[in-house]
């Protein structure tokens, strides 16, 4: 079904459909397919280089790859408009250009920003440069989805639904790096959370 400049499908075995503006093509919309799947089973085959990234930046697996499918659901094509920022986020885990060049020092195109060892390396040095800025692995995954940990004033996050996705899936993702490494929480860098803890 067309209605006006969106176009609407639906189709078995798949969860959403994301509609973005395009920009560097002459299409006004990309639609792109999310799978529905176990959360534990999308993220195996990144599983080396979350884990590697981890290491590089002393961050635990488990967050970086919770962050994966909160944005992205393991979709590495997946491609995003912010109209609130007049940009997009790219990949799994949906990096801005803009943050990436300026914050990050990358030199490379946007395209490229598709690669899941481009992705994940640059989304896991923005949330290990956040966690540094603001003292702890829950501010940071806060701002990595807003910008900066902002509060309510019942001391909750503005965007409390957000943490609470990454953390509900904290818990699945410690249980899937244990099944590789029996000594996980003794290897990386694991800060006490306040919920769904394995």
């Amino acid at each position: 079904m067309k209605t006006g400049n969106i176009i609407i499908i639906a189709g078995a075995g798949f969860l959403a459909y994301y509609i973005t503006k395009k920009r560097e093509t002459s299409l006004p919309y990309e639609i792109i397919p999310v799978a529905e799947e176990d959360p534990a089973i999308v993220i195996d085959k990144y599983k080396p280089i979350i884990l590697n990234e981890a290491v590089r930046h002393d961050l635990e697996p488990a967050v970086i790859a919770a962050i994966i499918y909160t944005e992205s659901r393991g979709n590495p094509n997946l491609q995003k408009y912010l109209e609130s920022k007049g940009d997009f986020v790219y990949g799994l885990m949906q990096i801005r250009l803009t943050t990436a060049v300026l914050e990050l020092g990358y030199n490379g195109k946007s395209t490229d920003l598709y690669q899941p060892a481009i992705n994940i390396g640059l989304g896991s040095m923005y949330l290990k440069s956040l966690r540094d800025k603001y003292g702890s692995i829950m501010d940071a995954i806060s701002a990595y989805n807003q910008g900066n940990p902002g509060k309510n004033n019942d001391g909750s996050y503005k965007n409390q639904g957000y943490v609470n996705a990454v953390l509900n899936l904290i818990g699945t993702y410690r249980k899937s790096f244990l099944t590789l490494l029996p000594n996980y929480f003794t290897l990386f860098n694991i800060e006490p959370l306040p919920m769904y803890e394995v």
